[in-house]
């Protein structure tokens, strides 16, 4: 089982104003190390939340 370091992650998300602030929530509310497995699926979810944010701009 392979863990990832979502820490620099998390830092980022609270660093960066323009980021959504739906999608800020929940990076800084993951935990601090999730399977790789588990990652991918989310990074799809945070993409398109990104994507959502921009159409609104």
């Amino acid at each position: 089982m392979k863990l990832l370091d979502l820490r620099h992650l998390k830092q980022m998300a609270r660093e960066t104003p323009s980021l959504s602030q739906p999608l800020r929530q929940l990076l800084i509310e993951e935990p601090d190390y999730i399977e790789a497995q588990e990652f991918l699926i989310k990074l799809k979810i945070w993409l398109r939340l990104m994507s959502i944010a921009e159409e609104r701009r």
